[in-house]
C-alpha cells in the first residue's frame, strides 16, 4: 500500500498542528493592531499561565484546548493512505456537524458551513445572498461593530458569486454596501430602540438593490439591536446568548452566523454558517456550495496536504466542547453568567480612573436570554478627559507583558474603551476570583490604584504613562 506523501511528515507533528490551527488567522496591516497579534497565535500555553479577559480575538492555545484540537488531528493524520484519510476527514466531518447541530438544538435539515472566521461567515452569507438576488444591488443594514480593524464589513462585501470564469473575483464597490447603524450615542449610551428602527427604515428605503437586515444578539461591547428591527439574518458570532434563541430563529428560517473564537475556548477565529432548510432553496444552495469547496471541504491534496477545511474545523473543537457542557450546565450557565458579569462592573468600579460603560440593559437580557459578560471600561487621563485609542493600545501592551489580556480596543460612542469579557472556562469552573486578583496586581503596577487615589491623579497617569511607553521610547500621549 503506498503511503501518501505529507507536507510535514517528518516534522514535528506539535508544529504542524499549530501551523494549521494559525492558518487564515491573518494580523491586520496597520502596525498597531498587528503589535497587538504577538500576544496571540500561535502559542500554546500553560491553562494556569494567562489571566484572560479576551473577547473577539485570537488567545493563546490553552492546554486543555490543545487537547481537543490534537485528538481528531492525530486521528486524521494516522490514516494509512490517501484513501483512508479521505474516508477518516468525512467521518470526523459528520460527528462534528451533528455534535454541533445539537449542541444548539437545531431544527432538522440546517446545513452548517464552517468558516475560517466569524468575518468569513459572512463572507458566505454574501455569497447566498448575492445569488439570491442575481446579480441585483445589495446593502447590508448591520448595527455598528465597533472593533478595532474589524474584518466583518469586508466580509460582507463578499466575492462574486455568479458561475462562472468570474467566479472568485472581488464584488465590485458599487455591487455590495455596508451600512452600519450605531446602538449608541456620542457618551457611550444607549440609542432609542424607536430611533435605530428609523434610522433603519430610511437607509433600506434610500437602498438601490435589495436590501439586508442583520440582526444582532450582541455586538463588540454586548449589546443587542432592537428585537423589532426587521431582518434578514442573524449574528450570533459571540455566543453570549441561550442556543434556545438561535434555535428558534433558525425555525423562523433566518441564516445565523455563530463563531468558536475567543469566547468559547480559543484557539483563534473561527466561524460557521447556519442555513436553514428550504432558506434558499436546493438549486442556489447546490450553486453555493461548488463555489465554496474551496473553503469548506474536506480533502487532500498531493503535494500540498489538507484543505484547510481541515483546519478551520479543527478550530471550532474548543468551541464545540464549551457548548456541550453549557447544554450540560443549562439554567446554570446563565447564572453564573450573569453573576460574573457583576462582579467584573464591582471590580472595575473600585479604580476611580475608570468608567463602566453599560454592555447590555435589560430588554437585551431578556432578547438575549443571558448577560453578555462583557464590561467595557474607559480610562481617564487626569483632568484632560480620556485616554485616546494609541494610550489604551499602550495599557493593553503593559498589562498583556504581565500574562493578562483583555479585549482589544473599542471604539464606543466618541471614547476608546477596553473590554473586560468573561470566557467559557470561566462559567465552566464558576469562578473568576484568580483571574481578578492577577488583573488587579497587573493594574497596580501599571500605575492604577483601588479605592481613593494615592499621591494624586496627576501622579498616577504619569507613572502609567511611563509604563506605557514603546520599546523604542516613544511615549503614547
Amino acid at each position: 500500500m503506498i503511503r501518501t506523501k505529507r507536507p510535514w511528515f517528518d516534522c514535528d507533528r506539535e508544529a504542524a498542528l499549530m501551523a494549521m490551527l494559525s492558518a487564515g488567522f491573518v494580523a491586520p496591516s496597520t502596525p498597531e493592531p498587528k503589535g497587538l497579534r504577538r500576544h496571540f497565535m500561535p502559542r500554546r500555553v500553560r491553562n494556569g499561565e494567562f489571566a484572560l479577559f479576551s473577547s473577539c480575538s485570537g488567545m493563546p492555545l490553552l492546554d486543555w484546548a490543545y487537547e481537543t484540537c490534537d485528538a481528531p488531528y492525530q486521528y486524521v493524520i494516522n490514516g494509512t493512505d490517501r484513501r483512508d484519510v479521505e474516508n477518516l476527514l468525512a467521518e470526523l466531518k459528520r460527528l462534528f456537524h451533528d455534535k454541533l447541530l445539537k449542541a444548539i438544538s437545531a431544527p432538522p435539515g440546517t446545513e452548517l458551513l464552517v468558516a475560517s472566521s466569524p468575518a468569513d461567515a459572512f463572507r458566505m452569507a454574501a455569497m447566498l445572498f448575492a445569488l439570491a438576488c442575481n446579480g441585483e444591488p445589495m446593502r447590508w443594514l448591520t448595527p455598528s461593530f465597533g472593533e478595532l480593524a474589524s474584518d466583518i464589513p469586508d466580509g460582507m462585501r463578499g466575492r462574486v458569486v455568479r458561475p462562472g470564469a468570474d467566479q472568485g473575483d472581488a464584488l465590485l464597490a458599487d455591487n455590495v454596501e455596508v451600512v452600519e447603524i450605531s446602538l449608541r450615542d456620542a457618551r457611550g449610551g444607549f440609542i432609542d430602540d424607536a430611533e435605530i428602527e428609523a434610522t433603519y427604515r430610511r437607509h433600506q428605503q434610500a437602498a438601490a438593490g435589495r436590501s439586508i437586515g442583520l440582526l444582532t444578539f450582541g455586538d463588540a461591547t454586548g449589546a443587542a439591536g432592537p428585537l423589532s428591527m426587521p431582518a434578514d439574518m442573524i449574528d450570533a458570532t459571540q455566543m453570549r446568548v441561550r442556543a434556545s434563541r438561535i434555535a428558534d430563529y433558525l425555525k423562523l428560517g433566518y441564516p445565523t452566523v455563530i463563531s468558536g473564537s475567543t469566547f468559547l475556548g480559543g484557539p483563534s477565529p473561527s466561524g460557521a454558517l447556519l442555513v436553514p432548510p428550504n432558506t434558499f432553496g436546493e438549486a442556489l444552495m447546490s450553486q453555493a456550495r461548488a463555489l465554496l469547496a474551496e473553503d469548506t471541504g474536506l480533502t487532500w491534496k498531493t503535494g500540498r496536504g489538507f484543505s484547510k477545511g481541515f483546519g478551520n474545523m479543527l478550530r471550532w473543537m474548543p468551541g464545540l466542547q464549551a457548548l456541550e457542557h453549557f447544554a450540560d450546565l443549562g439554567s446554570k450557565a446563565d447564572i453564573r453568567m450573569a453573576q460574573m458579569t457583576m462582579e467584573l462592573k464591582e471590580f472595575l468600579a473600585e479604580f476611580p480612573d475608570f468608567e463602566v460603560i453599560e454592555s447590555r440593559h435589560i430588554h437585551h437580557v431578556a432578547f438575549c436570554g443571558r448577560d453578555s459578560g462583557i464590561v467595557p471600561f474607559a480610562v481617564r487621563r487626569g483632568k484632560r478627559g480620556w485616554m485616546s485609542m494609541p494610550e489604551l493600545l499602550g495599557l493593553y501592551d503593559v498589562l498583556a507583558a504581565q500574562n493578562v489580556l483583555l479585549g482589544s480596543p473599542i471604539i464606543i460612542g466618541n471614547r476608546a474603551a477596553l473590554r473586560l469579557s468573561l470566557a467559557a472556562p470561566d462559567i465552566s469552573v464558576g469562578s473568576i476570583t484568580r483571574n481578578l486578583a492577577r488583573l488587579a496586581d497587573a493594574l497596580e503596577t501599571a500605575g492604577f490604584r483601588r479605592g481613593r487615589c494615592v499621591g494624586g491623579q496627576g501622579f498616577q497617569t504619569a507613572q502609567a504613562r511611563r509604563l506605557m511607553s514603546r520599546p523604542d521610547g516613544i511615549c503614547l500621549q
